[in-house]
């Protein structure tokens, strides 16, 4: 039997600053710093 399959969209604001991320299946917005510790930051929030 296949497990059913989930999705989650993921909008991203890239500014000089900043990323701000919009999650879908949260509705929630949050932002990042534009540098390599807000991408850090980032990619652990990711499902």
């Amino acid at each position: 039997m296949a497990m059913p399959s989930s999705s989650t969209v993921i909008g991203v604001d890239v500014a000089k600053a900043e990323l701000v991320i919009y999650r879908q299946d949260l509705d929630q917005l949050k932002t990042h710093a534009n540098d390599k510790a807000g991408c850090a930051q980032l990619l652990k929030t990711l499902p």
